[in-house]
């Protein structure tokens, strides 16, 4: 567990090299921290909350978005690189591209925003009715997708150009992000879903089961699951058929965001109980080493009926 923000903990980042996590908070900072849970340099200088944060593929930046209506580059000592102005309104979410020459930026004011690290702004996205709330780049750094309140996303190229929209969410999309290869999108909505998608627009699957907004989806390194975030104080791991592979529980309040290690062994959360939290996820096979307990667990989601005998005979076979 990640202790010492003074407020909610808005967003939660893994380093490329998984040997930390970079968190944000509505405290007005964000923290670097190693996976013991030690505070390596806290991130000062932004005058309202702190909402998403994002490493740099080479891992030697994180960018920040605030609801002070500016993203920030910073070096991972804590120094102030550079500023990035010209929202309208709050920063809900960064992104960098995976050469790590651009940042991508979604903000109340509907727009997305395309920017170099000199602070540059390359390009504006328009069309979104409503607050742009989450903003991630294709694999090969081609496209970008939004999530919106306007209960759609959106993918477009780099030039602005709107390529396809996502309709079907029944209220405000929260969250976006692409599958690793580049072939699919998942989005995660107050309706209570998250939903995946090829690139038409084709709906896929519907991820349900959480009992209050989904706030975060993110794909696991080998496109395989995709875990979420949701305000009904849990996490979730799901395949891609839509089977609830795994949940994580113990926040105290809300869960805002969701973030795999680039082995696909952890998850990190942040949540508004002012803490962020490391989990491990355990395959089948650590689930039957461990015994029924954690193989009922798994059955009760994910057997038929019929499947359900294999503790009795796992039982029968220890004995």
């Amino acid at each position: 567990e990640f202790k010492g923000h003074q407020d909610g903990v808005s967003s939660v980042s893994f380093s490329p090299d998984g040997k930390y996590i970079a968190t944000a908070s509505w405290d007005n900072t964000a923290r670097l921290w190693d996976l013991t849970g030690k505070l390596i340099p806290e991130f000062k200088g932004h005058q309202d909350g702190v909402s998403s944060v994002s490493f740099s593929p080479d891992g030697k930046y994180i960018a920040t978005a605030s609801e002070d209506k500016t993203a920030r580059l910073w070096d991972i000592k804590g120094k102030w690189i550079q500023e990035f102005k010209g929202h309208q309104d709050a920063v809900l979410s960064v992104s960098f591209s995976p050469d790590g020459k651009y940042i991508a930026t979604a903000s109340q004011d509907k727009t997305a925003r395309l920017w170099d690290l000199t602070g540059k702004l390359i390009q504006e996205f328009q069309g979104h009715q409503s607050w742009v709330s989450s903003v991630s780049f294709s694999s090969d750094g081609k496209y970008i997708a939004t999530a919106s309140e306007d209960n759609t996303a959106r993918l477009w190229d780099l030039t602005g150009k709107l390529i396809q929209e996502f309709q079907g969410h029944q209220s405000w999309v929260s969250s976006v992000s692409f599958s690793p290869d580049g072939k699919y999108i998942a989005t995660a909505s107050e309706d209570k879903t998250a939903r995946l998608w090829d690139l038409t627009g084709k709906l896929i699957q519907e991820f349900k089961g959480h009992q209050r907004r989904v706030s975060s989806v993110s794909f696991s390194p080998d496109g395989k699951y995709i875990a979420t975030a949701s305000s009904d104080n849990t996490a979730r791991l799901w395949d891609l058929t839509g089977k609830l592979i795994q949940e994580f529980k113990g926040h105290q309040e809300a869960v805002f965001s969701v973030s795999f290690s680039h082995d696909g062994k952890y998850i990190a959360t942040a949540s508004g109980d002012n803490t962020a939290r490391l989990w491990q996820i355990r395959s089948l096979d650590e689930m039957l080493v461990q015994g029924c307990d954690w193989l009922h667990d798994y059955l009760q989601n994910n057997a038929d009926e019929s499947d359900k005998h294999l503790c009795d005979e796992i039982s029968a076979q220890k004995k």
